[in-house]
């Protein structure tokens, strides 16, 4: 009987052993956006993690980044979310406000309370996923953009990449210009270009450094009509064709021409990931290149470029076992951001990240963590993409137009109230 007992007990240790970590089998959804290299890490990241907690399977569901976007308020519209997905800017307010999204499991994710969560994490970094005082992600990615320069350019042109890095708007235009190679009215290389499809992380804090402000405090109106927004459309009107002719939205955009046509730009607005990929496409280039602060309009604000994020969120339709599962998976993930740093050059913007090894070699590095302080958000209001073609829109025509600036402005502006009252 004894001898029985003990076979008994030793079964049963083996089952607990060999187990579900939790009370039954769980299986959980990650969605998430394309990112080769950053695929693999976590297809590995996955894999240890169900290796660590027997029972719980993760799916993994990847799609391309425009698609990830646009399938997710519909999924979550018709009850069907993932467990957990990472989060684009733009709609995590609206996932917060319809209650489609949980708050975050401080103790599941490994930490003592929400506050310790928020002082892990660069400061500012986590505003966006903050309502109400409640915490309810944390980031997979922040990205924010400064002005890469091509050395070998500014030394053919006579100047210092350090010393002569523009910290200026108006400085840009002169730089721009000594570096910029014409054949005709046709430039064979561009000292200089925007990023045209992506304005509200460079165009929105040109204006407010200028002193203007984009939306009124309930966001039911634009005040984009201003003196600062003007000054900003002189400078493009300068920029484009009709004045200097620098650059313009029919070109190839400048931030991937810089490295892989990189005779064709000399400068351009990207994030800490170009300095990595730089790194493994061309060693020369990344021997011979620098990052300098996004340019400054003389007198103006301090403001840096808008930061945007991916998060890392959880649906509130879990049951409670499945959500604490969903954030020490999260907080799994989170404990790796040296590796999503080495892998993809991705902001996992811990402090931890800034003391690590990866961190100090990657070139560049704490500027971009410096001038994230500088910057923030951009806020969630209706219509937001339609928003940003309408900015397009007014700096073409800027750039293109004989039309008076104000009338530009002032059509802008009708189109802006619009969107937001759409």
């Amino acid at each position: 009987m004894q001898r029985g007992l003990s076979i008994l007990l030793v079964f049963l240790l083996v089952l607990t052993l060999a187990g579900p970590s939790f009370g039954k089998e769980i299986t959980l959804s990650y969605w998430t956006h394309a990112d080769r290299n950053r695929e693999d890490l976590e297809k590995t990241l996955i894999e240890e993690f169900m290796a660590q907690n027997p029972g719980v399977t993760i799916e993994y569901d990847v799609t391309g980044s425009t698609d990830h976007r646009e399938r997710l308020l519909p999924a979550f519209a018709a009850g069907r979310g993932p467990a957990v997905s990472s989060v684009p800017s733009q709609w995590i307010a609206p996932l917060i406000d319809n209650g489609a999204v949980a708050p975050l499991d401080a103790e599941a994710m490994g930490f003592a309370s929400q506050q310790s969560v928020i002082d892990a994490y660069v400061p500012g970094s986590l505003d966006y996923v903050i309502r109400d005082g409640v915490l309810y992600g944390v980031p997979l990615e922040v990205t924010n953009w400064n002005l890469f320069i091509n050395n070998i350019h500014f030394q053919d042109a006579g100047l210092d990449p350090v010393s002569d890095a523009p910290k200026t708007w108006e400085e840009l235009l002169e730089v721009a210009d000594k570096l910029t190679i014409r054949r005709g009215d046709v430039l064979e290389r561009r000292g200089f270009d925007f990023r045209y499809q992506e304005m509200d992380v460079w165009f929105e804090p040109m204006i407010e450094q200028a002193g203007g402000q984009i939306f009124s405090t309930d966001y039911t109106k634009t005040l984009i009509n201003s003196p600062a927004t003007l000054r900003v459309l002189e400078y493009f009107r300068e920029f484009g064709p009709k004045g200097r002719n620098l650059g313009g939205p029919s070109y190839v955009a400048a931030h991937s021409a810089f490295y892989t046509d990189k005779d064709t730009v000399s400068m351009g607005l990207s994030g800490l990931y170009q300095v990595l990929r730089i790194k493994r496409a061309d060693m020369d280039l990344y021997d011979n290149f620098t990052v300098a602060a996004l340019p400054r309009f003389e007198g103006g604000r301090d403001v840096g470029s808008r930061i945007y994020m991916h998060a890392y969120m959880v649906n509130p339709t879990l049951t409670a076992e499945e959500q604490k599962v969903a954030w020490e998976f999260i907080g799994y993930l989170t404990a790796h951001g040296e590796d999503y740093l080495a892998a993809s050059g991705l902001v996992q913007p811990r402090l931890d990240l800034t003391n690590t090894e990866t961190f100090k070699d990657l070139k560049f590095s704490q500027l971009f963590i410096d001038e994230m302080t500088k910057g923030r958000y951009s806020e969630y209001v209706p219509n937001r993409n339609l928003i940003l073609e309408s900015y397009i829109a007014m700096t073409e025509a800027a750039m293109l137009e004989t039309t008076g600036l104000q009338e530009i402005l002032s059509r802008a502006e009708r189109a802006i109230n619009g969107h937001l009252n759409d």
